[in-house]
């Protein structure tokens, strides 16, 4: 092998791990596995105003009883209702469970 191609490979393998543990470190990211989840403007069930499409990404921000905070990529920051929880899956797939999931301690 020769030296470029071997400092390629350990740049391409430094940049896969650094990746991986960035996602580690970060569990407060959750997928939409349903084919959607709405948004509410606050922490009641009937002021519904966006609705996340199935495989987006959300940052959880917060945690009140019954709802979770979360951001879409595009910046739109809004609340999720408890009973749509379970439209949610941890980026490494898992269940998410109000009652004991690491991915909401705060």
């Amino acid at each position: 092998m020769n030296l470029p191609s071997f400092i390629s490979s350990v740049l391409l393998l430094t940049v896969i791990s650094f990746v991986a543990h960035a996602q580690q470190k970060n569990p407060r990211v959750l997928t939409v596995k349903a084919d959607y989840v709405e948004l509410h403007h606050y922490t009641d069930a009937a002021q519904k105003f966006y609705a996340v499409e199935k495989g987006d990404k959300l940052q959880v921000l917060a945690r009140r009883v019954g709802f979770l905070q979360v951001q879409t990529p595009s910046g739109i920051k809004g609340w999720i209702a408890e009973q749509d929880i379970s439209a949610l899956t941890t980026l490494a797939g898992q269940e998410v469970n109000l009652d004991n999931s690491s991915v909401l301690d705060f």
